[in-house]
């Protein structure tokens, strides 16, 4: 996103009761353009807890437009969230990856507020991993089909934290008016940064205090950095040791006395030929016996030669990336006009592929235009980007980007041509698809033939009625495979 198309920084006071048009704005679009919004909060904005209260004040005030709304605690090294709320920071976040714990069961209802709240957990063993977990996808997907928000806050040096904005696709930042551009800046490269509230009167901390003030709490700011939950370890005391251990270890080692050899007289002559005798015997007895299980050995051998083990080839696997992402083009209610469009797009960039899918909405049925499918949302921005620059889209509309992670899946095929050859099939039947290549861990590529794209299941039921129709038994899938370039 360019610099001149990022929102303005709008003054926020959690305490208010009003809030910008921007804000209103935010609060009235439908649920399900919104499943997730990654709320990032800059460092400086989180001393004193106005991000914590910043963040709980915009999961209210949503929550209070009829809109159902789960704020959770990303902070693993430091959470906060859960004691401006007065709860505990027990079951949470790490239940949830970790130990397959339900969102039902870990979001809470709080007393007198009107959204639900999920704390980071008591022990995360992995933050990193937490934020880069690939399992986001699925959630939101969730949050989607239920028409909820979830509302992720999390610091914005957290490692990880860009993977999760690029996932979510949605962002608003809490920050000092000096931290926001350079935060902003950050994550336009990710995600959609859809808010960037600031933080009037505090711009850094010089001196001990925020804005150079002699009153600033300082052990409120060194409270952010985590504490050391093990006890350090004496480097004297853990050489003692290890020394009383090497003496004990040598005292209890057997000792051994070296004794004068006694000298002793020499065999006789007559015993040294009686022993040379022996020997030559029982050489002469082993041959014969090795000659004769040799030869059959042998013969059997050369008349039947022994089998080479073969190990057996490693199976080959779908190689794909999930691909949740299309760019929403236009929609229309007649199926005929919506199909020229593909035709015609697909004819004018034969490197894109370009797809329908017929969504109801208010009674009706609209046949949506897209172009995809892609892996992330940066990528998502440079292909509409791209359609822009080519007139084949009016212009850059954030909406357009659409978390299209389900659709049907009608079979793979060995090759693109097999693949387009039932994709045609089925068109006379009045079903669209479009073809994905599947790379493989073993050989080729193989091509998938999908129908649809689609936000949820409620989406899909129009496609899945078709395929119905046509004989065929509707398999809603995660979407993925080989992203266009």
């Amino acid at each position: 996103m360019s610099l001149s198309a990022r929102p303005a920084k709008v003054p926020f006071d959690p305490e208010a009761l009003s809030y910008a048009p921007v804000l209103e704005a935010l609060f009235a679009r439908p649920p399900a353009t919104i499943p997730g919004l990654l709320v990032v909060a800059g460092s400086r904005a989180r001393t004193g807890g106005w991000a914590a209260k910043a963040a709980i004040a915009l999961a209210e005030a949503w929550a209070d437009r009829d809109r159902r709304i789960v704020l959770a605690d990303l902070d693993a090294v430091a959470p906060e969230l859960h004691e401006h709320l007065d709860e505990a920071n027990g079951e949470g976040l790490a239940d949830l990856f970790e130990f397959g714990a339900s969102v039902s069961r870990i979001a809470r209802v709080l007393p007198g507020r009107a959204f639900r709240f999920v704390p980071a957990g008591a022990y995360v063993p992995d933050p990193e991993g937490l934020l880069r977990d690939a399992r986001w996808v699925r959630l939101l997907r969730e949050f989607a089909e239920d028409q909820a928000t979830l509302l992720a806050y999390a610091p914005a040096e957290a490692a990880g934290v860009e993977q999760l904005a690029r996932r979510i696709g949605k962002v608003a930042i809490l920050a000092t008016a000096d931290e926001a551009d350079e935060i902003a800046a950050r994550f336009d490269e990710f995600a959609t940064v859809e808010l960037v509230l600031v933080r009037e009167g505090v711009t850094g901390i010089v001196d001990g205090g925020v804005d150079g003030s002699a009153e600033a709490d300082a052990a409120e700011v060194a409270a952010l950095a985590p504490t050391p939950s093990v006890a350090p370890f004496d480097v004297a005391s853990g050489a003692e040791d290890a020394e009383r251990a090497r003496e004990e270890e040598i005292l209890s080692e057997p000792a051994f006395i070296s004794r004068e050899r006694s000298r002793r007289r020499g065999p006789s002559p007559v015993l040294w030929v009686a022993v040379a005798l022996v020997v030559a015997l029982g050489g002469w007895f082993a041959y014969r016996t090795y000659r004769s299980s040799a030869e059959p050995a042998a013969v059997a051998q050369e008349a039947e030669p022994a089998e080479k083990a073969v190990e057996p080839a490693a199976p080959a696997e779908p190689a794909g990336v999930p691909l949740p992402f299309s760019v929403a083009i236009e929609a229309h209610q007649d199926y005929a006009t919506a199909q020229e469009r593909i035709v015609a797009l697909t004819e004018a960039e034969p490197g894109i592929t370009f797809y329908l899918a017929p969504i109801p909405y208010d009674s009706l049925v609209y046949h949506r235009v897209l172009a995809g499918p892609v892996a992330d949302t940066a990528a998502a921005h440079a292909l509409m980007r791209r359609l822009v620059d080519e007139g084949h889209k009016t212009a850059m509309d954030q909406w357009a980007i659409r978390p299209t992670i389900l659709a049907f899946e009608i079979g793979e095929y060995a090759t693109r041509e097999e693949a387009a050859a039932r994709g045609k099939e089925l068109l006379a039947q009045g079903i669209p698809t479009y073809v994905v290549e599947v790379p493989y861990t073993v050989g080729p590529s193989r091509f998938r033939l999908y129908a649809g794209a689609y936000e949820s299941a409620a989406q899909a039921e129009v496609m899945a009625q078709l395929l119905r129709d046509a004989g065929l038994v509707p398999r809603l899938v995660e979407r993925s495979g080989k992203p266009v370039a």
